[in-house]
């Protein structure tokens, strides 16, 4: 049983996970990177945001809805 956010049936970002941007962000802002959970956080508002460290050592808080698990 895996820390997952927020249920099952929409995302299933674990720590350790392998992620990367949404389809039409890798298109748009040509974003190829990968990176890897590490945490979850909150935003001002009290959002979960998943927190990733990316391949070239930054890390950064992102909203579930603009990263994919990279088996998806």
């Amino acid at each position: 049983m895996g820390t997952h956010f927020p249920y099952d049936r929409h995302w299933r970002f674990e720590i350790g996970a392998v992620v990367t941007w949404i389809h039409s962000l890798q298109n748009d802002g040509k974003r190829h990177e990968l990176g890897h959970v590490t945490s979850f956080a909150q935003d001002d508002l009290k959002n979960v945001m998943i927190r990733v460290r990316w391949q070239d050592g930054r890390t950064d808080d992102v909203a579930p809805g603009y990263l994919r698990t990279q088996k998806d």
